[in-house]
């Protein structure tokens, strides 16, 4: 039995797509939204957590332009960035993410994010590439504009808006986490 023949059986076994078993190193769909989904919404609540992420988890096999985040430099400036927002969105004097310039750095920060742990993984642009930019680039525009109004909200029944920004960190540190996971299995050869 071939190697293909062998996904298409294992595939049967287990219920998933044959063709996204088949395919080398290419996660099923459902996963890479998933990943997709969480990147953005890490991204729209704390704008550099799921970048950061990216940075940590980053090997030296990794195609570019992660592998040049394997550095000590280069990861220690991404985890300082992503905690000096962590305090800095805590201040009075933090501008609104919903403002224009914050949401549009959003906007474009998480496609770039769920591309690049896209090629990560060895997929190649496609059209689940593309997927993957739209929805990671809606999750952040609703994390960000959803994490201003549940914050209000949550600051008129306590009083301050704490809970709220911990309850924002929360959901980026998490989303950042589940969206830097590796897809399991072999790399393709990108372009596959």
């Amino acid at each position: 039995m071939s190697t293909h023949d062998g996904a298409a059986v294992d595939a049967a076994g287990t219920g998933a797509d044959p063709a996204a078993v088949s395919a080398p190193g290419r996660v099923p769909a459902p996963a890479m939204l998933v990943r997709a989904l969480a990147i953005g919404l890490a991204t729209g609540a704390r704008s550099m957590s799921a970048a950061a992420a990216l940075v940590v988890t980053a090997v030296p096999t990794d195609p570019a332009p992660l592998h040049r985040a394997v550095s000590t430099p280069a990861r220690v400036a991404a985890c300082a960035a992503a905690a000096g927002e962590l305090v800095v969105d805590k201040l009075p004097a933090a501008p609104p993410r919903s403002d224009p310039p914050a949401l549009v750095a959003r906007l474009l920060l998480a496609p770039v994010a769920a591309v690049a742990a896209d090629r990560r993984d060895g997929a190649g642009p496609d059209r689940w590439t593309a997927v993957n930019a739209l929805v990671a680039t809606a999750a952040a525009g609703a994390a960000a504009v959803g994490g201003v109004r549940l914050r209000a909200a949550l600051a008129r029944r306590f009083g301050t808006d704490l809970p709220g920004a911990l309850a924002e960190d929360a959901l980026a540190v998490a989303s950042a986490w589940v969206g830097s996971r590796r897809a399991p299995g072999p790399r393709a050869t990108p372009g596959a």
